[in-house]
Formats: C-alpha cells, sequence, structure tokens
C-alpha cells in the first residue's frame, strides 16, 4: 500500500494572523519582535521562516490532532499532553514528495530547532473563552519539548537536538496550542497550495485563510482588510519603507494567489474611502463546483 497523500493541515488561527513573525526574506532570530495585528499582537524572541517553519509547525499540529489514541474510557483521543511523534522520513515525504535527502534533513532539524527556541507572548481570540484580546500565551515556546528516542536523557538541551544525526524525533505542542486546537480554533490549509506558495503570496494567501468571507453576491464571497501598518505587517510586507512599494507587492502577491487557488476569483489592492485596502474574493461552493464540472466536462 502506497503513502497516503497528505491534503489539508491544521493551522492556529491566532498565528496564520500573527504580525511580523514569519519572515520572508533573511532570517535573524537574535532579534526581538514586538508587532501589533489586526486582532493579534504578539513578542517573540526571534522570528521564524515561513518556509518550511510554518509548514512544518502546522505538520506537527495536523499529526497530533489526527492520530488518536484510546483514552481510559476506550475514546480515541489527540495526545493529551500534544506529544507527537515522527521519523524525519515521515515529515520530508510530505514536505517533498520523497525521501529526503540530508541536505533536506538538516533544513528540517533547524526548522524543529528554531520552532523549539522561539518564546512568543501571544494575544489574541481565545476559543475557549470565546472572547478577543486575551493573552493567550506569555513567554511560552510553541513547542515545550523536542527530543530524539534513543537520547531521552538529553531533555531539551537544544544544542544537543541541533547536532543530532538520527531521524526520530518527538515533539511536543505547548499547552496553549492544545488548548485552541481543542476549542476548535484552527484553520485548514490546502497542503499542496502551501508548499507551492512562497513569499509574500504564501503569507497574504495563508492571512486570507484565516478570515472569514462573507457573501456579497454573484456566487462570491469577499474580506476586505485596510492597508495600515498593523495589515501590511501581518500581511507579510510591513518592512517596505513605502507604503506604495508594499501595496504592489500585495498585488503581485494577489496575481499569484488567484493562478494557485482555483477558489479564489481576485485578489487586489484598491484605493476606498479611507484608504487602500485589499479585497479577496472567492467563489461560494455552488459557484466552486459549477466551475469544477466545466473542467472536467472538457478535459473528458
Amino acid at each position: 500500500m502506497g503513502r497516503q497523500q497528505l491534503r489539508s493541515v491544521r493551522a492556529e488561527t491566532n498565528l496564520t494572523r500573527a504580525p511580523g513573525l514569519w519572515t520572508t526574506g533573511n532570517l535573524q532570530l537574535e532579534l526581538p519582535l514586538d508587532a501589533p495585528g489586526l486582532g493579534v499582537a504578539i513578542r517573540a524572541n526571534g522570528r521564524l521562516n515561513l518556509t518550511p517553519d510554518l509548514d512544518i509547525l502546522a505538520w506537527l499540529a495536523e499529526r497530533w490532532y489526527s492520530h488518536r489514541l484510546p483514552d481510559a474510557s476506550g475514546k480515541l483521543q489527540p495526545h493529551p499532553e500534544g506529544v507527537v511523534g515522527f521519523t524525519l522520513t515521515d515529515l520530508g515525504f510530505d514536505l517533498y514528495g520523497r525521501k529526503p535527502a540530508g541536505k533536506e534533513n538538516r533544513l528540517i532539524r533547524a526548522s524543529l530547532l528554531r520552532l523549539f527556541r522561539v518564546e512568543v507572548t501571544l494575544t489574541g481570540y481565545d476559543a475557549c473563552e470565546q472572547q478577543t484580546n486575551v493573552r493567550l500565551a506569555s513567554l511560552t515556546r510553541l513547542l515545550t519539548a523536542v527530543t530524539y528516542d534513543k537520547l531521552e536523557a538529553a531533555g531539551n538541551d537544544a544544542r544537543v537536538v541541533g547536532a543530532l544525526r538520527g531521524d526520530t524525533f518527538k515533539v511536543a505542542l505547548a499547552p496553549w496550542l492544545i488548548k485552541q486546537y481543542r476549542a476548535g480554533n484552527f484553520t485548514f490549509l490546502s497542503w499542496q497550495i502551501l508548499r507551492q506558495l512562497d513569499g509574500a503570496a504564501k503569507r497574504t494567501w495563508v492571512y486570507l485563510e484565516g478570515q472569514r468571507f462573507k457573501p456579497v453576491g454573484d456566487g462570491l464571497t469577499a474580506v476586505h482588510v485596510g492597508l495600515g501598518n498593523p495589515a501590511l505587517a501581518s500581511l507579510g510586507v510591513g518592512e517596505y519603507a513605502r507604503h506604495r512599494d508594499a501595496r504592489r507587492a500585495l498585488e503581485r502577491a494577489g496575481q499569484r494567489i488567484v493562478e494557485a487557488d482555483e477558489r479564489f476569483h481576485s485578489v487586489t489592492v484598491e484605493k476606498r474611502p479611507g484608504g487602500y485596502a485589499l479585497i479577496a474574493k472567492r467563489l461560494d461552493k455552488e459557484r466552486l463546483q459549477t466551475r469544477q464540472a466545466v473542467r472536467q466536462s472538457l478535459s473528458a
């Protein structure tokens, strides 16, 4: 039996919106981050690579959520302490579509180390309390443990983890992440599109996937994002010196999103009363099904 293709992953929704955390440029982990966004504010002791760090964190969360074990009553549940076991081959096959080579294994290990080392203070939506502007995490990690099964005694020593040459790992998701996932505060991301896009297009797509689109007629749904500084930071273009350059980057990103994701009708930057806005429009379920049926008939 062949490997089952990974179709989608779950990303915690506050993290899909977190401004500045996921960098698309050169990473300098030692630089601290303090950034307000739209509904989410974050402080961290460093930043993370959009690719592959976000991909790997979402992959780990999906594996934890979907690989369930029987509890005392026999009911299948995710591991209560957020523990995820895997091999680099497991992860590498989904990241690269094949068994990872030596360089790729090193990239995965480096990403795991970054995810372990970053400490965050995050304010956003608390799914359990159903309240906004709530402190979700305070000086805590995304992964609270990263261990190699033959070296459990090494504990959480980042230097040991980073030097490992083995390929079987065990990680633990942070308690606040587990709480949010159990309460349903996650966003489904197409694995194929997540891996296909990069740069500002990927960051913008991830952010939009965490938004609520509202019907606007003609088989379309839409979301409107005012392009002030918090939004630009959340969309991954906050480092441009001039707003017009950031808007041009978003225009290019929008074109790539429409090409990659058939659900999107358009992603444009428009001047509106009060300033510029990013307007994203997606096909609703019925119109999308109609488009897919037409394509299938033409290819038959």
